[in-house]
């Protein structure tokens, strides 16, 4: 019995899920998350669609937190990154990837190092 033979498309340049970890210095003055790290990208292009963000362990300072592109983050304003061994809180990104100036983040009683988990949801190829 014969069959026939299918080529099948190459399998795209990463698969879904992919992620990058990165240490982020949160100081006391209210600051974009891409102007205190670079924002990891695949092929120099393809920008993440989510961001996962937690206080890193054994911090003790209060890490407030907007993600709208606008609001300043302030005791007043913005929401509390969780402190360790709460699960981190994830913001989701525009489909084009992260764009500039998203997340801000301030740590009003001095420097606070922050976790940072970048993922790509979806596939380039």
């Amino acid at each position: 019995m014969a069959r026939d033979i299918q080529a099948v498309a190459p399998s795209p340049i990463f698969a879904p899920g992919v992620v990058a970890h990165k240490r982020v210095t949160v100081t006391n003055t209210a600051t974009a998350l891409d102007a205190l790290i670079t924002i990891p990208t695949i092929d120099s292009t393809v920008r993440p669609t989510g961001v996962y963000l937690a206080v890193e362990s054994g911090q003790t300072n209060t890490v407030y937190f907007t993600f709208d592109g606008s609001s300043t983050p302030a005791a007043a304003l913005g929401f509390t990154l969780p402190l360790q061994p709460a699960p981190p809180v994830y913001v989701p990104c525009q489909a084009s990837g992260y764009p500039n100036g998203m997340i801000k983040l301030v740590a009003p009683s001095g420097n606070t190092y922050v976790q940072a988990k970048f993922e790509w949801t979806s596939s380039v190829g």
